[in-house]
């Protein structure tokens, strides 16, 4: 769609100027300019609609790097019209929208941005929560089997794949942050699966768990 194809042109731009740290900023200048922002009647949107709002930018932004540049088997080439079946969607939707969950929350005092991603992270929870007995049984895999041809048609998968993927990109951040006294960040991991993507050429391997895992660890030297 033209809206998605904006999004995609403006991440591309971002990267290309000021690469991933960007991304760490937009939170407070999406919010800003969200102020501006009309639902299609031309009523003003209410600031939890703006915040959502901000906050989707954010996520496809962050997709310009998971998994536009940074990506698993089976994902490229990739045609709408015949979706493939992708092993690691949990890591291109968790690990999105857990930056964009970063990027929002660095752009507030630290207080709030402290209570946003707190607040964020609790409804992650609550849609592991309620799922269902069969989809809480699914391994990553499956569940991003399953989504790759349901993720709308039966939004339980969709929300599952990136709320799983999304409390496990904030556990590892937590556990890095912890380990290296705040040195170090899941930003520094990504860097270094975007970078090792790029310069590769290939796609990460089916072992996908292991090589995240690896690049972790390389990422703040332990």
């Amino acid at each position: 769609t033209g809206v998605a194809i904006l999004l995609l042109a403006v991440g591309q731009i971002i990267y290309m100027v000021s690469g991933w740290m960007q991304l760490s900023r937009f939170g407070d200048r999406l919010s800003a300019q969200g102020k501006a922002l009309r639902d299609l009647s031309g009523k003003a949107t209410t600031a939890a609609e703006r915040d959502t709002i901000a906050f989707n930018y954010a996520h496809h932004i962050a997709h310009s790097w998971v998994p536009k540049r940074a990506y698993g088997e089976g994902y490229a080439p990739f045609t709408w019209e015949v979706p493939p079946v992708i092993d690691t969607i949990w890591f291109n939707e968790g690990f999105g929208r857990y930056s964009a969950i970063v990027a929002m929350a660095e752009g507030l005092p630290a207080a709030e941005g402290t209570a946003y991603r707190d607040r964020m992270l609790t409804g992650l929870r609550g849609m592991v929560d309620a799922a269902p007995a069969f989809i809480r049984r699914m391994t990553l895999p499956v569940l991003s089997r399953t989504a790759s041809y349901m993720y709308s048609e039966d939004f339980r998968l969709g929300r599952n794949v990136f709320a799983r993927g999304g409390l496990m990109a904030a556990e590892m951040d937590d556990a890095i942050r912890a380990r290296t006294n705040g040195a170090r960040s899941l930003k520094d991991a990504l860097r270094a699966i975007v970078a090792r993507t790029v310069s590769s050429g290939r796609p990460r391997s089916e072992e996908h768990t292991s090589e995240l895992q690896s690049h972790v660890r390389i990422s703040y030297a332990v």
